[in-house]
């Protein structure tokens, strides 16, 4: 069983509405004040049968600011269009 056939399983059995696959990336980054963050990000994915909202990307910073965006069809532009400045705030 592949990961999209667990989310419609998932869906099914639990009733969900929203079900995702999710990978997880760790980044080091220096902030422009010159302060360093490690940063968790998570792509989470609902499958090609949710293809309007299918991605959507979330992150969390260790010193607690988070980033987020729009859901959509094209990770590519989902990635791009994270307001990742508010790692900055």
């Amino acid at each position: 069983m592949d990961e999209f056939e667990i989310i419609e399983k998932l869906k099914s059995l639990t009733n969900s509405t929203e079900v995702y696959h999710v990978t997880t990336f760790e980044l080091f980054r220096t902030r422009p004040d010159g302060l360093h963050q490690e940063v968790v990000v998570k792509v989470m994915d609902r499958g090609p049968k949710d293809a309007a909202l299918r991605y959507h990307v979330a992150a969390e910073a260790n010193d607690g600011r988070t980033a987020t965006g729009n859901s959509g069809p094209d990770l590519d532009e989902v990635l791009t269009f994270v307001h990742w400045f508010d790692l900055d705030k």
